[in-house]
């Protein structure tokens, strides 16, 4: 940028990225990124492929489980690196998603996913009313900050406890209330899947209509985390500066972007 008037070079006003496009202006864009087609086609790739593990078996319904859980920190991390979260991943990126982030994830909600295992018992019988519910308030209470933290990147940072998440959100403060309206939803659909009995092959009468609704359920469980993940990913993105996450280069944005000084134009040649 030069000035029209001396010549010199106008240095470029710039602010933290968190006070140019704040995380609350950014949620519909999310929540819209989320319910693309191309986003959409992925989750209903991940809940069928993750639905015919669930159905194979007790050790098939974990790795169901895991696919669905690595692509959901894949599309956040990369989120949170400030590109597009649904791209079409690979094994290895699928692989890589769940080493780091998934430790972190146990660290925080690690008793959560116990108990949900331990209540459907690897999907081969439907879970309790009373104790499938405790295990989705402790996902609403838990996860929001749980998947904050396994988006950030950094090997040295101190792990987020259980016992540790009420003052991590107060430091999140409002803006984690949009990713824990997503956790609500996925809660919902998870909770309302957890109570259907497994199917049964061989003497289900109705057994289309079952596999039907099993599966809308848990296609509604993956969209609700492909939405926790894309919020997830722009709010670590924005507010990166203040995580310490990412080249701190880029931490500062024009507070103009699109202003010149008056009288000048841009370089035709």
């Amino acid at each position: 940028m030069v000035c029209a008037f001396c010549g010199s070079l106008a240095p470029v006003i710039t602010l933290p990225r968190a006070e140019v496009a704040p995380f609350g202006s950014q949620v519909r864009a999310a929540i819209a990124e989320a319910l693309t087609a191309k986003a959409l086609a992925l989750a209903a790739i991940v809940t069928c492929a993750s639905q015919s593990l669930a159905w194979m078996g007790k050790d098939w319904w974990v790795a169901g489980n895991a696919l669905v859980l690595g692509w959901m920190l894949l599309c956040c991390r990369v989120g949170a690196r400030g590109f597009p979260p649904f791209g079409r991943p690979t094994y290895a990126e699928l692989g890589a998603a769940l080493g780091a982030p998934l430790a972190r994830l146990a660290a925080s909600a690690g008793g959560l996913a116990l108990a949900a295992f331990w209540l459907v018992d690897g999907g081969q019988r439907s879970a309790p009313a009373p104790a499938a519910i405790v295990v989705a308030v402790l996902a609403i209470a838990l996860l929001p900050a749980a998947m904050i933290d396994a988006a950030l990147e950094q090997s040295d940072r101190a792990w987020l406890l259980p016992w540790t998440v009420p003052a991590f959100e107060a430091r999140v403060g409002k803006d984690i209330r949009p990713i824990r309206l997503a956790v609500v939803a996925f809660a919902l659909f998870a909770l309302a899947q957890a109570m259907l009995a497994p199917p049964d092959f061989r003497g289900d009468t109705n057994l289309t209509a079952h596999l039907a609704v099993s599966a809308s359920l848990r296609f509604g469980a993956v969209v609700a985390l492909a939405i926790l993940a894309s919020m997830t990913g722009r709010l670590v993105f924005t507010r990166a500066e203040e995580f310490g996450h990412g080249d701190p280069e880029t931490y500062a944005l024009p507070a103009f972007p699109e202003a010149r000084p008056r009288g000048s134009r841009l370089n035709q040649g």
